[in-house]
């Protein structure tokens, strides 16, 4: 049957889990492997894990004002690397949710996220056992993933992601 498959390696997720989030993938070289099936045979893939990015002001983000501005900067990332800052809030007893994800130019070290787009997540709710928030920035390299071809398959891709998490108050 025809479809898309994706995999994660590793780490933490903000919101779903309490353990600190550790990199799954050092630095360097490795092959993803596959044993295949009926449709598409055992195939493998080297791909490079680029050099980790930093978050210049992760830890300063602790509360977040949806009616300002939101900048979120970083080092590291490659030259043509695309990266993304994600957020979203959750208030549970309202069952309301709100994400947004904004794209950096190539190149760029810092991307703010405009007042009008935070306005609709939801505030940290007076019980904040009812209420979760969190922003994600994200490198990916869409202007050069790892391709490869194997029988059965259309197209194959390998993109080594780094997500880095933190959770937020939105106010």
């Amino acid at each position: 049957m025809p479809g898309f498959s994706t995999g994660y390696l590793g780490g933490a997720i903000p919101l779903i889990s309490q353990l600190r989030s550790t990199f799954f993938l050092n630095t360097g070289a490795f092959t993803v492997a596959a044993q295949g099936g009926a449709d598409v045979p055992a195939f493998s893939v080297p791909f490079n894990m680029p050099a980790a990015f930093s978050w210049t002001n992760r830890n300063s983000l602790n509360s977040v004002t949806r009616s300002q501005p939101l900048t979120v900067s970083w080092t590291g990332t490659a030259a043509d690397a695309n990266v993304f800052v994600a957020g979203g809030g959750v208030d549970i007893s309202a069952s309301a949710t709100t994400v947004f994800v904004c794209l950096a130019h190539p190149g760029d070290l810092s991307l703010t996220v405009p007042p009008q787009v935070l306005a609709n997540i939801p505030p940290q709710h007076t019980r904040p056992s009812q209420s979760l928030g969190a922003i994600y920035l994200d490198e990916m390299p869409f202007s050069s993933p790892t391709t490869f071809t194997a029988s059965g398959l259309t197209a194959g891709q390998v993109m080594p992601a780094q997500v880095l998490g933190k959770s937020v108050a939105f106010q």
